[in-house]
């Protein structure tokens, strides 16, 4: 099962490395990517753990936790996701797999 799985995982990665996703499949995802994005920054607004954690990104990474993540999200292009695509399946990394018994 393992090998049919990761088979199936390089012909998807080969596929969208050579044509990339659709206009239609990146529209989509950024929509559904910046919606879950702010569904999931409204149940968290009131939690104090949340908006500790985010501070302590800040100060740690410097990362904004704040940023207008609906921007960055749809500055993501098509070849972005290719080249990514084409990084992943690179033969010069190590895919290790772990296996529970």
């Amino acid at each position: 099962l393992a090998v049919m799985l990761v088979s199936d995982i390089l012909d998807g990665l080969k596929a969208m490395s050579e044509d990339g996703p659709a206009a239609e499949e990146m529209d989509n995802a950024v929509k559904y990517l910046v919606k879950a994005d702010g569904e999931r920054r409204k149940s968290r607004e009131n939690s104090l753990s949340f908006r500790n954690r985010s501070r302590m990104t800040l100060v740690e990474s410097g990362f904004d936790p704040d940023f207008d993540y609906g921007s960055a999200v749809g500055k993501v292009t098509a070849r972005d996701i290719r080249n990514l695509a084409k990084k992943i399946l690179r033969s010069d990394r190590l895919t290790v797999i772990y296996r529970e018994n």
